[in-house]
């Protein structure tokens, strides 16, 4: 929750106002102290900085289990037609699924 709560801090005070496409993404383990950072982090998104961004994508990576952060994350995703996730096995991947997350609507990569 510190770098969603820093994120908030500083789309606060550069970017709100109206005048600005705010996108975001985010790349993590997912790993986060307990239920409770996991959860403050999804509140913050949600009520604080979703409403003024136009999209926002996260990609987790991890082998084989699904973390506290991808939990709620994927709530997110849900409820939220401009916050997407994925799950990756290697950074190796992420720019190849930051760059499919982040495609023009209608348009196909290669």
């Amino acid at each position: 929750s510190p770098a969603i709560e820093l994120m908030g801090k500083i789309m606060n005070e550069r970017y709100l106002g109206g005048d600005w496409n705010i996108y975001c993404c985010q790349a993590s383990d997912g790993d986060v102290w307990d239920d409770s950072d996991a959860n403050q982090s999804r509140r913050l998104l949600e009520d604080e900085l979703l409403p003024h961004m136009q999209y926002m994508a996260y990609i987790e990576v991890c082998r084989s289990y699904y973390t506290l952060l991808w939990n709620e994350y994927i709530y997110l995703h849900a409820h939220n037609d401009n916050f997407a996730s994925e799950k990756v096995n290697s950074v190796t991947e992420i720019w190849t699924v930051f760059r499919k997350l982040f495609r023009k609507r209608g348009i196909k990569l290669e």
